[in-house]
């Protein structure tokens, strides 16, 4: 599913114009409609509905008058509060108010402020219609004190579009912005809801959409297709596509073969989790290679995987023999490796990840200390001979580019599509809102994951798991993909059991099944 930019929205509103197969009113009427199901829906059987709903001047006040007036037919209670006169209305929102007049009750922001308080903190829900995709600045007067009075609520607040004032472009809320418990949004998806960035003078607002949910309000499905130029959001639909189906007939071996150059002493846990974690993505056989210090402990631990123990170095890291039997390995069987999780950093560690790029002709996906080994190397990448995936998290990412985190934070998607187009490589910035970037210049953003993933360790079932789909034949940005949304999916799973504060990584990894099984 493609997220947009206001542009692109302000372009498929006069395309719309222009088609002849529908009227922005249709639309709005339409939107009204779906909001109105929507906020009723919240509200317990057998209750009278009681709803506010929070008017401001432009197109996004049109659906609010038009969900308004669907509500009341339906029997509820509806009170419309305004932020601005009528004459300050746009035509669209001015017709659709009109259609409103004695169905529901109006309330000015600037005279009844008081009962505005009282109204908004008795409703059963209270609809977000101030602010669209037009919103440039910080709000203000009438329409600042709105958002204060609406984030007063107790009940369920819906917004229509976007969360008023919220950037559509950015995810930045200049000023006073709505917490929505769901955004009803139209047509597509807006940029600024996945980017959780860093800003100057203002917040990331992302968070503050709470659940998403598209409506296509009777636009032509042709008319949406047409827009071109946005990122894609990782969803269902796109995950479906790209995980292949298994043959009854299948063995093993159809399933690829991955090597792990992962684990040091002290850092047991990253080798257990990567490997373990590309097994439950269904890679055919893995085998781990691991100091020998630290490999018995595997072998007992990794009752699945294979284990391939090389001389340790005295502090405990793989030792520059490593480099000749990972080549071999790959050469021999191998479909795909990983290296990086856990291995610690020293001068035989840095040797052995240069020597793998240069050698692998099989996919290779580079994590943790395997970014750092490179991040005084970077041209390294350029004598690969195979693809390579990078899952750097922000720190890593800015020794990579040379930049600092807050500059990697203010453009993830820069940051991101710059260095996968310096090296060629498949970079997956690691984050809320994790951006996927390919040497094409494609663009994705993933939409599952949260705080339960602000865990030691989630960044090695990631790696494991982009390199468990990597090594059964798929390509490496559809393995970027998968893993990145499964990863996601698997926490959001058991946050609605465990919480945010209770997943552990390995949870996350034994749970990759369910959240495979979601889409299956």
């Amino acid at each position: 599913m493609q997220a947009v930019n206001a542009e692109q929205m302000r372009n498929l509103d006069r395309t719309i114009n222009d088609s002849k197969k529908i009227t922005l009113e249709q639309v709005m009427d339409n939107v009204g409609a779906e909001l109105s199901k929507l906020a009723l829906a919240q509200v317990p059987e057998g209750r009278r509905p009681h709803v506010c709903v929070v008017c401001g001047k432009g197109n996004n006040a049109g659906d609010g008058f038009a969900a308004a007036r669907y509500m009341s037919e339906a029997g509820a209670v509806v009170v419309v509060v305004c932020t601005s006169t009528d004459i300050a209305l746009s035509p669209l929102a001015r017709a659709m108010k009109k259609k409103c007049e004695g169905k529901v009750n109006f309330l000015s922001m600037s005279t009844d402020h008081a009962i505005v308080t009282k109204i908004i903190s008795k409703a059963d829900v209270v609809v977000d219609a101030v602010f669209g995709t037009g919103l440039k600045s910080a709000p203000e007067g009438y329409t600042r004190l709105a958002i204060t009075e609406i984030n007063k609520a107790k009940c369920k607040v819906i917004s229509v579009d976007l969360p008023s004032g919220m950037d559509a472009d950015t995810g930045a809320a200049p000023g006073e912005c709505v917490k929505a418990d769901i955004t009803l949004t139209v047509a597509l998806p807006k940029v600024g809801m996945y980017l959780y960035q860093v800003y100057e003078n203002a917040t990331a607002a992302a968070g503050n959409c709470g659940e998403i949910i598209v409506t296509d309000a009777g636009i032509p499905r042709e008319l949406i297709s047409n827009i071109r130029g946005g990122i894609e959001v990782i969803d269902e639909a796109l995950v479906r596509r790209l995980l292949p189906r298994r043959r009854r007939d299948s063995h093993k071996g159809d399933f690829g073969k991955l090597y792990t150059v992962c684990g040091s002493v002290g850092m047991y846990g990253a080798s257990y989790l990567s490997a373990k974690a590309a097994m439950r993505c269904g890679v055919g056989l893995c085998t781990v290679i691991a100091p020998d210090r630290i490999e018995p402990v595997l072998a007992i631990k990794l009752t699945e995987a294979m284990t391939s123990p090389v001389r340790s170095t005295v502090s405990g890291t793989i030792s520059m023999e490593a480099a000749a039997v990972i080549k071999q390995a790959l050469e021999n069987d191998g479909t795909a490796a990983l290296i990086g999780c856990g291995l610690g950093q020293n001068a035989d560690v840095r040797h052995v990840v240069a020597e793998t790029i240069k050698n692998s002709k099989k996919p290779l996906i580079i994590d943790a200390d395997g970014i750092n080994a490179i991040g005084e190397n970077i041209s390294i990448l350029q004598e690969k001979k195979a693809p390579v995936v990078l899952t750097p998290h922000p720190g890593e990412m800015a020794r990579l580019t040379g930049k600092t985190v807050t500059e990697i934070q203010s453009d993830r998607i820069g940051a991101a599509r710059k260095l996968a187009d310096a090296s060629k490589c498949v970079v997956v910035l690691k984050g809320a809102g994790t951006v996927i970037a390919d040497p094409t210049g494609a663009v994705f953003v993933n939409s599952t994951g949260g705080p339960a993933l602000a865990k030691g360790g989630s960044g090695d079932v990631l790696a494991g798991m982009i390199a468990g789909f990597a090594a059964q034949g798929i390509a490496p940005i559809g393995a970027a993909i998968l893993g990145t949304y499964f990863h996601g999916l698997s926490a959001d799973l058991l946050c609605k059991t465990m919480s945010e504060y209770g997943v552990l990584a390995e949870d996350v990894l034994n749970n990759i099944p369910a959240a495979m099984h979601t889409v299956m």
